[in-house]
């Protein structure tokens, strides 16, 4: 109960063991006292040596683990859209797309991890005063990858079950569809590695280049956008081209869904830890026009 009361997490057999040792002596209250005394002489020696020589906040081990999720992402993202240019993509193919997808949300655990290192490692630490505080703007990131993620298996799986098999005879609308889906996610990939300089730049300090980069990224999700468009304008008859007409709406909806995550204009982005500073709110993007800030 006791270790309970103070959270003491994966030391809560100390308390017990303890218990168990100063009983077992033949004076036990004298026992208790040495114990409680090494105790306090430990915990002064740890606290004091942890404020002369504070450990190291990795904030660059962190962001490093995020900005390669993005460059992970983005290359499967290529993989397949050079695939889709080329020829219908392989049974095999999908199932290595796939077990990519895999390692990938390995990679997303280990960026938690790591983002939670740098939280645990400001805790009593000197140096969390002059350090910047990171973690709640990379575990933000880190969830919109993990959406990402989730919308790109979804896209791999539909691709894998309505996409035609190499044998089949590929036609000229579902080549044009092809083509078509190569090229939305072909600008998805830079989207994605746009999203990451952006994560670089503004959690490695490079904060001049922060702004450049939001624009390019949201160039970028834009530009998407609008092959997007004319993707849903491609002459299919849903009537006469079932299999096709589904394909080509599954294909925009997981794509939309990356995009969403990816477009930091969104309505959300002001309850994101890691968009909260005046310089994002205020930007004026994509050739609209600033307005007056409100009072």
């Amino acid at each position: 109960m006791l270790a309970n009361v103070l959270r003491l997490g994966e030391q809560s057999l100390e308390a017990p063991i303890s218990a168990m040792l100063i009983l077992a002596v033949s004076s036990p209250e004298l026992a208790a006292e040495v114990r409680v005394v090494n105790t306090l002489i430990g915990t002064v020696v740890g606290v004091a040596f942890s404020l002369v020589v504070p450990v190291s906040i990795p904030n660059v081990r962190a962001t490093d683990r995020v900005r390669r999720l993005t460059r992970s992402q983005a290359t499967l993202m290529d993989e397949v859209a050079l695939s889709l240019a080329d020829r219908a993509p392989h049974p095999e193919e999908v199932k290595a797309w796939l077990a990519w997808t895999d390692e990938i949300a390995r990679d997303i655990d280990e960026a938690y991890v790591a983002v939670q290192a740098v939280e645990d490692s400001r805790r009593l630490n000197p140096r969390a005063l002059v350090a910047a505080k990171v973690h709640p703007g990379l575990r933000a990131a880190i969830d919109r990858l993990d959406r990402c993620l989730a919308a790109e298996r979804a896209l791999l799986l539909v691709i894998g079950r309505e996409a035609p098999s190499p044998a089949s005879v590929d036609d000229s609308s579902r080549s044009e569809l092809r083509r078509a889906f190569a090229v939305v996610l072909d600008d998805l990939a830079n989207a994605l590695r746009a999203f990451g300089d952006l994560i670089n730049a503004e959690y490695g300090r490079r904060l001049d280049d922060v702004d450049e980069l939001l624009t390019r990224t949201l160039d970028l999700v834009h530009e998407t956008r609008a092959v997007l468009t004319e993707l849903i304008l491609l002459d299919v008859d849903p009537r006469q081209q079932t299999d096709l007409w589904m394909l080509q709406s599954s294909v925009l909806a997981a794509v939309e869904q990356i995009l969403q995550q990816l477009d930091l204009e969104q309505s959300e982005r002001s309850s994101e830890a890691w968009l909260d500073r005046p310089r994002f709110l205020t930007l004026p993007i994509g050739g609209r026009g600033s307005s007056d800030p409100s009072p």
